[in-house]
């Protein structure tokens, strides 16, 4: 059997060694991981919630340094305790070598957080010290013990130590402290780590380990200086990892002129992957821009409901009633969605937050995409709306809508990468009486 744990844990170190140099190179050369990184802690921050976020700060107030120093405390005890010296060396080498490689790499990285809520070398967030040193901690004493057990208890030993593992980690992606790329390279650099000292260890000479007594201790201290830690730091700490959203505040004209280029040319999803370009930026309300527009024959999408989801099934369902199913840019949820029938094809507008605010009151700038659909029969089985590809057109006729009720400007990307005929983007503000000193030549009603 422990022949078997020894192949389990080669297997585990050749893997992780090579996930946590992808990830190193992913986060160093800025490949996609970063743009998911991005996404995943926007579509995390999207969900938080009073409940979770009580949660979640405990279960984080538990992988503290406090919390885990005793319990490494408590287990190297009570090793010496039982003379079981090699574990208990074993033991601290293991934890002090893991606890200075994360140190070590943040120092030498200095890749940032998400939010700047840490200072000196706590500030760098590459990779997560919670998740590292909460698998070294528990994956380690798993190995441990395992070795003086069998068969159910094991399997049970290993089950606990990758949950609690596991829900260290994502409590710090769902607080917003960590990027995806830290916590994957903490998981797997812990992986790595705990494999390698685990097959030293247990090729050495075994030793009587006390499982049971490791276990009552891991769990006494967990049930005293954890819940004490959690109780005594819960509300400040409720407060310390609060929601932050940094808003960029920029004046119209700005805007207009030079700063919409700041914002994202492409629709990321949440793998990271670019789609479909993003060819609309709208500074103002989206309730305005969406009763106008509804007064002008667009309308919003049929409800996703069993009897629409039915009548997909059928080939000949008309447009107009084929399901419009959301989808995520940047890891937020879009906040409008408008539909136009024409015909056998459709117009689709949608719009999504961002963190962009003009001065004076016009209210945030949204990024957006409008399309052409037509209906697309899959597989013979069920027909859903397909973007044809087509742009410009769509641009056009939504900016003859406009004309006359909002401030329309046609600009042009000349980002490498981006090709001309998906670099038209419209620039859409509210007009508002102070904005006769922007309607120049340069800002037309159409195309």
């Amino acid at each position: 059997m422990e022949e078997f744990l020894l192949v389990i844990l080669a297997a585990v170190l050749v893997f992780s060694v090579w996930g946590f140099l992808g990830v190193l190179q992913d986060v160093v050369m800025k490949d996609p991981l970063v743009r998911a990184d991005q996404a995943v802690y926007h579509f995390l921050q999207s969900l938080r919630n009073p409940w979770g976020d009580s949660v979640f700060v405990a279960i984080t107030e538990l992988g503290d340094w406090l919390v885990s120093g005793s319990v490494a405390a408590a287990v190297f005890l009570v090793l010496l305790l039982n003379r079981c010296r090699r574990s208990a060396g074993y033991w601290a080498a293991v934890l002090a070598g893991g606890a200075c490689a994360v140190r070590i790499l943040k120092w030498a990285l200095h890749l940032p957080r998400p939010t700047p809520v840490y200072h000196g070398i706590s500030a760098f967030g590459f990779p997560s010290g919670h998740a590292a040193m909460g698998l070294i901690l528990y994956g380690f004493l798993a190995i441990v013990i395992a070795r003086s057990l069998r068969g159910m208890m094991r399997r049970w030993f290993f089950a606990a130590a990758f949950l609690i593992s596991f829900a260290l980690a994502f409590s710090r992606l769902y607080l917003g402290v960590h990027w995806l790329s830290d916590v994957l390279g903490g998981i797997l650099f812990a992986s790595a780590w705990t494999a390698l000292a685990g097959i030293g260890y247990l090729k050495g000479r075994p030793e009587a380990v006390p499982a049971r007594l490791l276990g009552l201790a891991v769990i006494g201290v967990v049930a005293t200086v954890g819940l004490w830690h959690v109780a005594d730091r819960h509300s400040h700490d409720l407060a310390f990892y609060a929601p932050r959203r940094l808003v960029k505040v920029i004046d119209s004209k700005a805007w207009l002129t030079w700063a919409w280029q700041q914002l994202p040319a492409w629709r990321i999803d949440l793998g990271g992957a670019r789609e479909e370009p993003l060819t609309i930026q709208f500074a103002g309300r989206p309730e305005s821009l969406a009763r106008y527009l509804i007064s002008k024959g667009w309308h919003h999408p049929p409800p996703l409901n069993m009897r629409i989801l039915l009548a997909a099934l059928s080939p000949d369902v008309e447009m107009r009633n084929l399901p419009s199913l959301p989808r995520l840019h940047d890891g937020r949820l879009e906040t409008m969605l408008l539909l136009r029938d024409e015909g056998q094809k459709r117009l689709a507008l949608r719009l999504w937050p961002t963190d962009m605010q003009l001065r004076g009151g016009r209210g945030p700038v949204w990024v957006g995409t409008v399309e052409i659909q037509s209906a697309d029969r899959i597989a013979g089985l069920i027909t859903l709306p397909r973007n044809t590809g087509d742009y410009a057109r769509p641009l056009q006729i939504l900016s003859k809508t406009l004309n006359g009720r909002f401030l329309v400007r046609e600009v042009f990307r000349g980002d490498a990468g981006v090709p001309a005929r998906t670099g038209r983007v419209l620039l859409i503000m509210e007009m508002k009486k102070s904005s006769a000193s922007l309607h120049d030549g340069s800002i037309s009603g159409g195309l």
